[in-house]
């Protein structure tokens, strides 16, 4: 009975440090991973190079972005 109690608590415990360390992995890094904003791009895939921090056009095609 003894082994039994000691294997429910060391199985609690890995489950608790496991929730907890994927809640940790979760929350950091989100925000340093990410550029912050929105952003606009060429919908042409060879004007991918195009990115802007406003709407406007395309300096190469005169697409929308």
């Amino acid at each position: 009975m003894k082994k039994m109690s000691e294997k429910s608590l060391m199985l609690t415990l890995m489950i608790v440090l496991g929730a907890l360390l994927i809640f940790y992995l979760s929350t950091v890094g989100h925000s340093s991973n990410q550029k912050e904003g929105v952003y606009y791009t060429c919908p042409m895939p060879e004007h991918a190079d195009v990115v802007m921090d406003k709407p406007g056009k395309c300096p190469k095609c005169v697409m929308n972005l």
